[in-house]
């Protein structure tokens, strides 16, 4: 029950709760050490509605079939184990644990790879940067400041193993730039950004 007490042994709870019992509450938020961010609303009451919707259909389907009747049995966070299963294959295949990976690009070495704020309230852009004629672009853009010329952003695997400077440096240029002006300018010049 919600509040604490017992119920004869069934456990009442929340969307972000079950979320947690799931697994997908630590999957998510930006890379260690920081904290596990949650999704910040109750990502499962969707994902479990989905679920349930389609179980009701496959027990209507059934009774129409054969007449008989369905039990069917709901979990919230079974519908969040099954959010995870990429990350649980992953481990059983390859032995490879989760991390959290933020806003970065876990499936090749783009850097600078993120959501960076820009000017006005709540106002980000996002920007993905995965191969050196893209960073040059960027780097036009941006007027070509001394920073971006040092050996550490040289090439695309120097940019990503020196992505967290690189990431403060980004920050810095886009938190006064107007976020869609800036999206426009930098797709003319072929940087992925948005």
């Amino acid at each position: 029950d919600a509040s604490g007490g017992s119920s004869g042994g069934s456990l009442r709870t929340l969307g972000p709760v079950a979320a947690s019992f799931a697994g997908v509450t630590d999957m998510s938020g930006l890379p260690e050490p920081a904290m596990p961010a949650g999704w910040g609303y109750s990502y499962l009451d969707w994902m479990g509605a989905y679920g349930f919707a389609q179980a009701i259909l496959g027990a209507l389907y059934h009774r129409a079939r054969t007449g008989e009747g369905q039990r069917i049995d709901a979990s919230q966070t079974e519908a969040g184990i099954f959010l995870t299963g990429t990350s649980i294959l992953d481990w059983s295949a390859n032995e490879r644990c989760w991390i959290r990976y933020g806003n970065r690009s876990p499936y090749q070495p783009a850097a600078p790879h993120g959501a960076y704020r820009c000017a006005g309230d709540d106002h980000w852009i996002a920007l993905a940067v995965a191969n050196d004629a893209e960073w040059n672009a960027l780097r036009s853009a941006m007027g070509d400041p001394p920073w971006a010329r040092d050996p550490r952003y040289a090439t695309q695997l120097s940019r990503w193993q020196n992505r967290d400077d690189l990431d403060s440096h980004i920050a810095a240029w886009t938190r006064d730039q107007d976020h869609l002006q800036l999206a426009q300018r930098l797709q003319a010049l072929g940087v992925a950004a948005g």
